[in-house]
């Protein structure tokens, strides 16, 4: 019997994916950032330096060099000292030798005086790209490596040897919501490219700038705000282990590994910067180096990050229901804010909130989205009821919402509740079921008695309440529909559905509950409703009961609606479809805006008319808000509020 389950079980992947286009296969681990090779020799008297087998002898070579230095400085001798500490910092490290971040600290400092002198000099070196790229690697070096030799304490300090002593490099967090001490793990990537289903798409991710800075992820312990002594609520929508993206910017001052004379653009510094806080536009502060240039930023990098590391597998989670991993819950990007407006993610059957990761970066490579609106995402387990998981999302965001009720009354830039969701597919019904009123209709379309008469425990009426009667949550103000099957889809009784529905196995207590309840109310539910516990994808047949009276139930008034709809070929349903969902099923009368994109089911997450739609809808949203103090000069004002604690240090375009 094992066997034939899973020979059924492998039957039902295949045509998943190939009626579909589900991509539920593995994701491509991430390219640590790249480095360039150091160059040993620029003359003989270099080839004789880079022949010598003791690393001692080199750094002995590079203190001579730089007292010739210091007597006449130049663009061309100071480059020559960087490349030298490139190399031996390069050297030391393959020694395991805690002073290679002494020596790429060196190597910043040269190639920063290096830009100072040739601006100077108005010295045009035809190796400036290679400069920036020593420069570039040196940096990702010390954030990739210092930690794991104890120099660097993310959340504090940079320990690194002088010229003369050792010195302690402070390390400043700017425009985080997260505390200093949970900088707790640094990562160091190439920034993403966008994704097609499984495969980069050759492009550049949404979001990413070049410039100075180097972008990284930053790991997280679950952070506790404390309030009266006692962790507020919503801390516990916070993951155990949380990532989120930064840019940092490392500075060390010639005179740190030198006696030359020379102004100081300011001691050495270690600096995060938030980059969803910061406005992408070139810097205008007044330092010698990097006018003009923007600062480097990768949004998309945190959640590429996540996507890489989850263990959530979609077809587990709808095969076999809640085994721990797989538990439906709503959780939080960032800590709760209360200034910006929650942005909910609702992903669909034999789906996760990586579907999402897209379109999440398309929201968060807009600066005015990204300081409006904090990202919230549920995830739960697709093969059960789509009831049961709406009930706990309701629950979940009840407890999220009273957070809000609990705005500083002097704080002018609170965001109004007026939330939105997005929900794609099945995830679009359960986001409707948080803004509709329920009244008798749902539960009529499953049982012929009035649940008063029920003949059941107390625990089993309340569950079924708890899915069948409520109220449309007034917090929520807005649901964007993407590719939602509000009639439902005929794949559901097609025989990929309902292999699946034989196949997705029910927790042993909901089994025996049910059983229990047919066996006492022997005329209270239909045939097929008895005859086994329903899946979601039996109420998603275009002949369910229930799909059909969800489908004539209005949301309320205070949530408009938007669609986005898929329409790109005519199999398997000889009429207009994304594959999966027939236009005539995703189309809604009262919506405010109806959107037909050229894209498949799943295709139409990553598909940038998609994206710009929903970044569209998102601004006009904002526009409809009452202002309660917040305006848009405020919007572009945010960058300035939130990165003042230091200055920042700039690099030589990096």
């Amino acid at each position: 019997m094992t066997r034939l389950r899973r020979r059924c079980e492998t039957l039902f992947a295949v045509l998943l994916v190939t009626a579909t286009g589900c991509c539920c296969g593995s994701i491509p681990r991430m390219t640590p950032a790249m480095v360039v090779a150091p160059i040993q020799a620029y003359s003989l008297e270099d080839w004789c330096t880079a022949a010598l087998p003791n690393v001692e002898a080199k750094i002995a070579n590079l203190e001579e060099d730089r007292c010739q230095m210091e007597i006449q400085p130049t663009a061309g001798n100071v480059t020559r000292l960087a490349e030298a500490s490139y190399a031996i910092g390069e050297q030391l490290h393959a020694l395991n030798d805690d002073r290679a971040v002494d020596y790429w600290a060196r190597t910043i400092a040269f190639e920063d005086f290096a830009a100072t002198l040739r601006k100077r000099d108005h010295d045009d070196v035809e190796n400036v790209l290679r400069s920036i790229q020593v420069h570039r690697s040196a940096t990702i070096r010390i954030l990739s490596t210092a930690e794991k030799y104890g120099r660097l304490d993310p959340t504090a300090v940079l320990y690194v040897n002088g010229l003369m002593e050792s010195t302690v490099v402070p390390v400043h967090h700017n425009g985080f919501v997260w505390d200093a001490s949970q900088f707790q793990d640094i990562e160091v990537f190439e920034p993403p490219q966008e994704w097609t289903g499984l495969a980069p798409s050759g492009t550049e991710a949404a979001g990413n700038v070049d410039g100075y800075g180097i972008p990284v992820v930053v790991l997280t312990d679950k952070v506790e705000n404390i309030e009266d002594g006692r962790p507020t609520r919503t801390d516990s929508f916070v993951l155990p282990r949380s990532e989120f993206a930064a840019t940092a910017l490392v500075y060390f001052p010639i005179t740190l590994f030198s006696d030359v004379a020379t102004e100081s653009l300011g001691p050495a510094s270690v600096v995060f910067v938030n980059p969803l806080m910061v406005a992408p536009k070139p810097r205008d502060d007044g330092s010698i180096a990097n006018a003009g240039i923007p600062m480097a930023q990768s949004p998309a990098m945190a959640l590429a990050y996540s996507r890489q590391e989850s263990k959530y597998s979609p077809i587990s989670a709808f095969l076999y229901g809640d085994n721990g991993i797989d538990e439906a819950g709503l959780w939080f990007l960032e800590p709760y804010q209360q200034d910006k407006i929650p942005l909910i993610f609702v992903h669909g059957l034999l789906s996760d909130p990586n579907t999402f990761v897209a379109m999440a970066n398309a929201v968060r490579a807009d600066h005015r989205l990204r300081t409006r609106y904090q990202i919230w995402a549920y995830r739960y387990p697709t093969g059960e009821e789509f009831l049961r998981s709406a009930a706990t999302l309701r629950e979940d965001l009840a407890i999220a919402f009273a957070q809000s009720t609990a705005v500083n009354s002097t704080n002018e830039c609170h965001a109004p509740s007026n939330a939105v969701i997005v929900g794609h597919s099945m995830g679009g019904l359960v986001a409707k079921l948080q803004v509709i009123d329920s009244d008798d209709s749902l539960w009529r379309s499953v049982s012929n008695v009035p649940i008063e008469q029920i003949n059941a425990p107390k625990e089993t009426i309340d569950e079924l309440r708890r899915a069948f009667y409520f109220q449309s949550n007034p917090h929520i103000g807005r649901i964007v529909y993407v590719a939602t099957p509000h009639q439902g889809s005929p794949w559901a009784s097609a025989c990929v559905g309902r292999l699946g529905a034989k196949l997705a196995r029910r927790q042993q207590p909901q089994l025996k509950e049910f059983e229990q309840l047919v066996a006492n109310n022997p005329d209270a539910f239909s045939e097929k409703i008895a005859e086994s516990l329903p899946t979601s994808l039996d109420f998603l047949r275009p002949t369910s009961r229930l799909i059909q009276s969800l489908s004539m139930i209005a949301p309320a008034p205070h949530a408009k609606t938007n669609s986005l709809i898929g329409n790109r070929c005519y199999l398997p349903f000889l009429e207009p479809s994304d594959s999966v969902v027939p236009v005539t099923s995703a189309l809604r009368e009262q919506d405010e805006t109806t959107t037909l994109i050229n894209a498949t089911h799943t295709g139409i997450q990553t598909s940038r008319v998609a994206h710009g739609e929903l970044v569209r809808i998102l601004k006009l949203h904002l526009d409809e808000l009452p202002q309660k103090g917040y305006t848009r000069e405020h919007e572009q004002d945010i960058s300035c509020q939130t990165a003042t604690a230091e200055p920042i240090k700039p690099i030589d375009g990096a």
